[in-house]
């Protein structure tokens, strides 16, 4: 079985996802399940933030898609604040979730 780890990600860019029906992808309904309907959320300072377990394989295809997402930012194609983050903010997550891949990539290899 895969190890899993929690992300956690602004609760305003996951409501954004939602409303835009984001992740409908192939191999993008498990990440949607865990944003969507499995996430828990927590009040921290002045936002609230979405806690989401999910796999590497699901952290990748969430990086994937984020990234994409940078890509329209900064074409000029969407404005950051469409997804309720600004561009630094977006950038960030991008950078935070392929660690967070890593990490749990080693955490499986470590796994007899």
């Amino acid at each position: 079985m895969p190890s899993t780890t929690t992300v956690r990600l602004p609760a305003a860019l996951v409501a954004a996802l939602a409303d835009r029906d984001a992740l409908q992808g192939p191999g993008e309904e498990a990440v949607a399940a865990a944003l969507f309907e499995n996430a828990t959320y927590v009040k921290r300072g002045k936002g609230h933030t979405a806690h989401a377990t999910m796999t590497a394989e699901q952290i990748g295809v969430l990086a994937d898609y984020l990234h994409s997402l940078l890509g329209l930012v900064d074409s000029g194609i969407a404005r950051a604040s469409e997804f309720g983050v600004s561009r630094s903010r977006l950038d960030a997550i991008v950078r935070d979730l392929g660690q967070a891949q890593d990490a749990t990539e080693a955490q499986d290899a470590r796994r007899p």
